[in-house]
């Protein structure tokens, strides 16, 4: 019999074995720039501005934002009336980066607070409900920050404002995990933060990183905080602007996993339980999600792990949309790692399911499958599998010799077909983790590479690891235990970097744009 060892196993007591106790604590949070580099990567200053004129940022860039004279916000259409700004305080939250903003009026209005990021993008709270009482959120902003907002009411007979006050954010945690930007060209994410666990043995942080490499929002979800429902894989900004959801993996194929929501500034969490909810999950555009969920079959008294999919609708009830077992027989000539599933860890890991999600072009799902070295596209509304590209599979022909698709983990729907992030069996053949761009001709039922990119330096992931595209071409790829989170321009060269210290690793990567962010047009 052939053994399949189980790669992620070495990889975690790799953590264990180089997490220094000494640097569980830093003191300053600083995230510094790579010795003789530019904060964005180029000749100017690390607002995007020219040397000498720092655009209301701080001089150091280092990761913990701005000490320097805040700017004004502008709000449009606006008439002064501090007058009608009853009690306005602004207090501090749960997460040091966000800022709660609480004031009266007199009449019944609609309120909301503007300011600026330490490079003078123009941010905007969510409006608030009519009324006499009111409260506004802060978020977006690196920590240690200081800024200038403005309240405003909007009303019947227009919007007024309050005079600008000052504020200043909180200081990043001492415990928060040292991550390093090494390299950033801003313009690269094009407005975009990345959501992102920081993943070590001491627990999890989930966090969100703007352009210029700056945690703006941590939160550390210790393991076992949740009883049942840790680590945490993915992170992802809500839509809506009001909050995070993530995903708590569960310890048995009949034990609840969750899906989470957390808001803006901690005072709301929010969980959903879905039985054997595991690993990765992605939004629906009808406020619901689709998960990845463990289940376990008995073959001549061997127990294997395999996956299904599962839809979590906005009212919390769900349903399978897919079985592994269904559609793919194990290879029983194989004994198949053990010690996957928590709760009993005797029970062989056969499928190994990794990575989801949703193709909103299609309405239809995307799962890949390590184990057969591919990916599988599901009809949504039809709970049926449409396609899978493997060496299994007679739907497609693929390229002679090499395999496109080798232990795959991210997969994500592009114009011309999939891109994928393939961890590679690289103990085995000692080759690199890479991302490749497959062109996928489903009429023809051909697929072929266009791309790859594999970093400057050989990654070789253990576990996890996806890669995510951007409207404007260019790439978000978490190397995940390698503890490294790139972004690459839209010709493939490297743009960004963020690195973990030595010990922690990133989880699934999840660019989005805020709400808040008033840049893009009045909301």
């Amino acid at each position: 019999m052939v053994t399949r060892q189980p790669l992620h196993l070495a990889l975690l007591a790799l953590l264990a074995a180089c997490t220094d106790p000494s640097t569980a604590a830093h003191d300053s949070g600083a995230v510094p720039l790579a010795e003789g580099e530019d904060a964005d990567g180029g000749g100017e200053a690390a607002d995007g501005g020219t040397d000498g004129d720092d655009g209301g940022d701080d001089d150091d860039d280092d990761g913990v934002g701005d000490t320097a004279e805040p700017a004004l916000p502008v709000v449009e259409d606006c008439v002064l009336a501090d007058g009608d700004f009853l009690d306005l305080i602004v207090e501090d939250t749960r997460i040091p980066s966000v800022l709660r903003v609480v004031w009266r009026s007199a009449q019944p209005m609609s309120g909301r607070v503007s300011y600026l990021t330490p490079e003078g993008r123009p941010m905007r709270s969510l409006p608030g409900v009519v009324g006499t009482e009111h409260s506004a959120l802060v978020v977006g902003l690196p920590t240690d920050t200081n800024l200038s907002l403005v309240a405003s009411l909007t009303g019947a007979d227009g919007t007024i404002c309050s005079d600008a006050v000052d504020a200043r954010t909180g200081t990043l945690p001492s415990d928060y995990p040292n991550v390093q930007i090494e390299r950033m060209d801003p313009e690269v994410l094009d407005g975009h933060y990345i959501g992102v666990p920081i993943i070590s043995t001491r627990g999890t942080w989930l966090a969100v990183y703007d352009d210029h490499g700056r945690p703006v929002w941590m939160w550390r979800a210790a393991l076992g905080e949740y009883a049942g429902h840790s680590p945490v894989f993915r992170v992802r900004i809500s839509p809506d602007g009001k909050g995070l959801l993530f995903n708590g993996q569960g310890d048995a194929s009949d034990a609840p996993g969750v899906i989470g929501f957390m808001s803006w500034d901690a005072g709301s969490v929010d969980l959903k339980p879905v039985i054997g909810g595991h690993t990765d999950f992605d939004l629906l555009p009808d406020g619901g999600t689709v998960l990845l969920g463990w289940t376990v079959r008995d073959f001549s008294g061997r127990r294997l792990l395999g996956d299904t999919v599962i839809e979590l609708r906005p009212d919390g009830t769900q349903r399978e949309l897919w079985n592994v077992f269904d559609h793919f027989s194990p290879d029983l000539s194989i004994d198949y790692a053990t010690g996957f599933l928590p709760d009993d860890p005797t029970v062989e890991d056969w499928s190994h399911v990794n990575g989801i999600s949703y193709d909103g072009a299609q309405d239809d799902i995307l799962i890949t499958i390590p184990v057969i070295n591919g990916v599988v596209r599901i009809d949504r509304d039809s709970a049926s599998q449409v396609w899978a590209v493997s060496d299994d599979s007679d739907d497609f022909t693929l390229p002679r010799g090499a395999s496109p698709i080798e232990w795959p983990h991210g997969v994500q729907a592009t114009a011309d077909g999939l891109l994928v992030f393939n961890r590679n069996d690289w103990i085995s053949t000692g080759g690199c983790s890479e991302v490749v761009d497959l062109r996928v001709d489903e009429a023809r039922g051909v697929v072929n590479q266009t791309a790859a990119y594999t970093g400057e330096t050989c990654q070789q992931v253990g576990f996890l690891g996806n890669a995510e595209r951007m409207v404007n071409g260019n790439t978000v790829v978490s190397w995940s235990s390698a503890g490294v989170l790139d972004v690459t321009n839209a010709a493939g060269s490297l743009a960004w970097r963020l690195r973990s210290d030595l010990g922690g690793a990133f989880g699934f990567a999840s660019p989005a744009l805020l709400v808040q962010d008033d840049s893009r047009g009045s909301r």
